[in-house]
């Protein structure tokens, strides 16, 4: 399954990089190859951005819809069952889902693995033969084979971090005022996640480490709009 995704996004990045190559001379400080992986990461999340604005909007509404859900709690607080299917049953009725904000996941844990296949094997899946590849400029600024990983942890890997911990203030809570600050209190995953990506950064190609710099961003600004303009909707009604 990942050499097929992995071919399938080869095959993109390729014709990324080879209409890159047709528009001019390359930048001195960035190669072509680095400006295929960020075109790259933003169109997939351009192709998936439509399943990522549903899910948000879900998320959304099911916050909303927390205190008739607490209100049918205590009403059937003896009847767990019935408690739950009148929940149900009430975010079908209203649009909501418990679990539409796992959805993006599903779609975006392959593609990650398919660009660590792709970045660990460019020559390979990319351009097809590795006297093509050898021949390219990988350059990023500072690093220069983002084939290889960043040899700078204030680089790539620190950006990494930074740009993970970031995502979690724009991520929306579902749940009641007192349900999300108990889920903050407890919850030590927006400090554990920025962690282990920023260690992962040093060991693992840097290309993969711009991919996720970029993701992130894109995810960080989408998220910022959409709770912006799902605010404003609600105010409006």
């Amino acid at each position: 399954m990942l050499n097929f995704l992995g071919t399938i996004l080869g095959y993109v990045m390729r014709f990324i990089y080879d209409s890159l190559t047709k528009l001019g001379s390359e930048p001195e400080n960035i190669s072509f190859f680095a400006i295929t992986i960020i075109l790259s990461t933003i169109l997939l999340k351009l192709v998936t951005l439509p399943l990522n604005l549903k899910s948000a909007k879900q998320m959304k509404k099911t916050q909303e819809l927390q205190p008739q859900a607490q209100e049918i709690q205590i009403k059937f607080k003896h009847d767990p069952q019935a408690a739950n299917m009148k929940i149900q049953q009430l975010y079908r009725e209203n649009g909501a889902s418990m679990t539409g904000g796992c959805l993006p996941l599903l779609v975006t844990f392959p593609i990650l693995l398919a660009f660590f296949r792709v970045m660990q094997d460019p020559a390979t899946y990319i351009f097809h033969e590795a006297g093509k590849y050898a021949a390219i400029s990988k350059q990023f600024f500072w690093l220069k084979d983002l084939a290889a990983p960043d040899p700078y942890w204030y680089g790539l890997p620190l950006l990494v971090g930074i740009t993970t911990y970031l995502q979690t203030f724009t991520t929306p809570k579902v749940g009641t005022k007192e349900q999300q600050a108990q889920m903050e209190s407890m919850s030590v995953m927006n400090y554990l996640m920025p962690i282990m990506f920023f260690w992962f950064s040093l060991k693992y190609p840097g290309g993969l480490s711009l991919y996720w710099i970029t993701s992130t961003i894109f995810t960080v600004v989408q998220q910022l709009i959409t709770n912006k303009d799902l605010l404003f909707k609600k105010k409006g009604e």
